[in-house]
């Protein structure tokens, strides 16, 4: 299996948007590369930053077929300097339920899954913790029509963001919303939102007794407290949302501390936006 292949899965694609929202959350906050077995964390394989991945972009003006693998964010010039990992179906929980329905005023019906094809990209993380990730999916024509209303009814911020903090906690993350609003308008981007949530987090032992990751990184914002010890910390997390005929892709985007850089965010949003523009 390819880092980013598809899976036929059934997923609205606006659960899918929720859905990466807990793995993103507890990967950052979990310290990463682990999967919890019953011996403990399972490492995963991290490619050197900048080094390009399985599989990178298509050349420039190519015409894409609807597939939806073609559609997620990949290695590439974009991504240069940030290291990556493959993401699957396994890492994600769909969190769209009644509550989210009842909280946009809509009925769960309209939320219903039509999709027939889901990826998930890699997941593309540097050296300040800022993480990129996407989730593309195969839809139905008119199917984006529907999204974009349901996108832009007033308290789908809100919703979005109570969603996924009410996903997180049951994940076993603490977490709380402090502020939910649209995010930047950026060329071919359908609709974003951008949320601050406060988590308490437990930072992981680097390996030598320092806190973080495989190389003791600690994200901007944690400082250096001993590893283990729990601390509360902002998580600014945003999402774009493109669509265009049969095809939609959410990319997530995570940052500690800080707000996301944005001369680092749009190229791989851009990214994504002209892979759509070129479906077949």
């Amino acid at each position: 299996m390819t880092a980013h292949q598809a899976r036929r899965r059934r997923r609205p694609p606006l659960a899918g948007a929720l859905a990466v929202a807990v793995a993103v959350l507890l990967a950052g906050c979990g310290g990463g590369d682990g999967e919890k077995s019953a011996n403990g964390p399972v490492k995963r394989p991290r490619q050197q930053a900048g080094a390009p991945g399985p599989s990178g972009s298509p050349p420039p003006g190519e015409r894409l077929e609807l597939v939806a693998d073609n559609f997620v964010l990949t290695a590439g010039p974009e991504t240069a300097g940030f290291a990556s990992r493959s993401r699957s179906a396994d890492d994600y929980v769909d969190t769209v339920d009644q509550e989210f329905a009842d909280c946009l005023g809509v009925e769960i019906a309209d939320l219903a899954d039509v999709s027939t094809e889901t990826a998930f990209g890699d997941e593309f993380t540097d050296s300040s913790g800022l993480t990129l990730a996407s989730v593309a999916a195969m839809v139905p024509a008119g199917t984006v029509e529907r999204d974009r209303r349901i996108l832009a009814l007033p308290d789908y911020p809100r919703c979005l963001a109570e969603s996924a903090v009410r996903a997180s906690v049951a994940a076993g993350l603490p977490t709380e919303l402090v502020s939910a609003q649209r995010g930047p308008e950026l060329p071919g981007v359908m609709a974003s939102v951008s949320m601050v949530l406060r988590v308490v987090v437990s930072l992981p032992d680097g390996g030598d007794g320092r806190p973080g990751g495989d190389d003791g990184a600690v994200p901007v914002g944690y400082g250096r407290p001993a590893a283990g010890r729990a601390i509360s910390t902002l998580l600014y997390y945003d999402q774009y949302f493109v669509a265009q005929d049969e095809v939609e892709t959410t990319v997530h985007v995570t940052s500690y501390g800080l707000a996301a850089d944005e001369t680092l965010v749009r190229p791989a949003v851009a990214q994504v936006v002209d892979k759509v523009s070129r479906q077949a």
